[in-house]
C-alpha cells in the first residue's frame, strides 16, 4: 500500500512539475523563434551588402579589363602588363565576393530551416 501511495505522489509531483514548467518552455520557444527571425533579418541584410559589393567588384574588374584592352590597342605593352595584373586581382576579388554571397545565402537557408523546425516543434 505504501509503495502505491508513494508512486502516486511521485507521479503527481512530476505532473505538477511539468505543468509549472510550461510557461518557461513557452518563453524558451518564443525566444528561439525571435532569435531565428533576428538571424534571418541579419542574413538578408548581409546578402544585400554582399550583392552590392559583388556589383562594385564586377564593375572594377570590367574597368580593369577595358584598360588592358585599351593599352594593347595603343601599343602600350608595359601598361597592359600592369593593368593585366590589376585585372587578375580584381577577378580574385569578384570570386571572393561570390563565395561570400553563396556562404551568406547558405546561412540564410539554414536559419530559415531552423525557424521552420522551431515553429513545427512549438505549434
Amino acid at each position: 500500500m505504501f509503495i502505491k501511495a508513494s508512486a502516486l505522489a511521485v507521479g503527481t509531483s512530476l505532473v505538477l512539475a511539468v505543468v509549472s514548467l510550461q510557461p518557461a518552455l513557452a518563453d524558451s520557444y518564443r525566444s528561439e523563434i525571435r532569435q531565428d527571425i533576428r538571424e534571418i533579418r541579419q542574413d538578408r541584410a548581409a546578402i544585400r551588402a554582399d550583392e552590392a559589393r559583388l556589383a562594385r567588384e564586377q564593375n572594377e574588374a570590367a574597368a580593369a579589363r577595358a584598360r588592358v584592352s585599351r593599352d594593347l590597342q595603343h601599343g602600350n605593352i608595359g601598361a597592359a602588363i600592369r593593368d593585366q595584373r590589376i585585372a587578375q586581382h580584381e577577378a580574385r576579388d569578384v570570386a571572393a565576393a561570390r563565395a561570400k554571397l553563396a556562404a551568406d545565402k547558405a546561412e540564410l537557408n539554414r536559419d530559415v530551416r531552423e525557424l521552420r523546425h522551431d515553429l513545427h516543434k512549438r505549434y
